[in-house]
């Protein structure tokens, strides 16, 4: 069980045209996250949702990442399909 600490909506972080956007995340992750971790440790919810969880310093963290469309992406950068 979680308790939840914090929720934020990012909203404007997205670079790239308007018809293809694309997000970055190393700003938020790499502070955070023990080195070698990245979105390929993160694991599809729906084709929409990416959700890491596990202990970070002995210490439970979840990490969810929610769009409106379907989403791909790579170590540090999500964007539509």
């Amino acid at each position: 069980m979680y308790l939840e600490k914090e929720r934020e909506i990012v909203e404007g972080a997205a670079t790239g045209t308007t018809e293809s956007p694309y997000f970055r995340t190393e700003w938020l992750l790499m502070p955070i996250l023990p080195k070698g971790i990245d979105l390929y440790n993160f694991k599809y919810l729906t084709d929409k949702t990416l959700v890491y969880e596990d202990k970070v310093n002995h210490t439970p963290m979840k990490i969810t990442f929610k769009f409106s469309k379907p989403i791909s992406h790579c170590h540090y950068h999500i964007w539509y399909k």
